[in-house]
């Protein structure tokens, strides 16, 4: 899966938690419009069940997206089931929760991951090797880059595979993000659009670092951070961005 590598030099056309722009964030139905849209990568958030299966969704509790209630943590794989994921998206009526296993299986041969690790506020015990072990059990080592807000989740995922990509998340406050990303062994920045303009591209760009920011979601501005020469952007539109990547390369 060579031409799949996050590895590989190219600008990321992202998916945000699938196609959240177009069908219910975080599930199956959204990463394969994500997929029909031009995104060879999928953005999604990852959580922990109470029978410690890695679970698909942003939020640490169920109500935003779904018709349960509850945290995450306090249901099983099988509980988690039962509620319907697509509550803002009526034709979408009962998509389901997925699993990481079930995403994996469902585009793993059609995309690569930034899989984020939702470990703050709720610290979920051992999601980092967890995770580890599941990328490598899929053979997707080289397919994969973790991102994360709370850092020390990336140090432990280079503990437990050094060859895994990572990248820390972060919105304003660092004048000098590339410095945290060496401090805990990361390979990218994953800024919120907002914070990073051309300046901080080009010197994270001087140290070896590519940059791919989040969320842009209209043509505007995803033609300026692309000027701004961004690696990659995760929208919620992916279809707008594949688009405008399309007419750039005169393809």
């Amino acid at each position: 899966m060579q031409s799949l590598s996050v590895k590989q030099k190219m600008f990321r056309v992202i998916g945000h938690r699938g196609a959240a722009g177009h069908a219910p964030e975080n599930t199956l139905a959204s990463f394969q419009k994500g997929l029909e849209f031009g995104a060879d990568m999928l953005e999604l958030d990852i959580h922990m069940s109470k029978d410690g299966e890695l679970i698909v969704m942003h939020d640490p509790r169920l109500e935003r997206t779904t018709n349960g209630s509850g945290y995450i943590k306090d249901y099983t794989v099988k509980e988690l089931k039962q509620f319907d994921a697509a509550k803002k998206f009526e034709v979408y009526r009962g998509e389901r929760i997925p699993t990481l296993q079930e995403v994996f299986d469902f585009a793993k041969e059609r995309a690569t991951f930034a899989i984020e690790i939702k470990n703050c506020p709720i610290l979920y015990p051992d999601i980092e090797k967890k995770l580890v072990r599941l990328i490598e059990k899929n053979d997707l080592v080289d397919n994969v880059i973790v991102i994360a807000f709370y850092h020390p989740s990336l140090k432990k995922i280079k503990e437990y595979n050094p060859e895994i990509t990572t990248g820390i998340l972060y919105a304003a406050g660092l004048v000098e993000p590339w410095s945290v990303a060496e401090t805990v062994g990361a390979d990218a920045l994953h800024p919120e659009y907002d914070y990073t303009l051309a300046d901080i591209i080009e010197a994270a760009h001087q140290r070896g670092y590519p940059v791919h920011p989040w969320t842009i979601n209209s043509a505007e501005d995803m033609q300026r951070w692309i000027d701004y020469g961004v690696d990659g952007i995760a929208s919620d539109f992916p279809d707008v961005l594949a688009g405008i990547v399309k007419n750039r390369s005169g393809n």
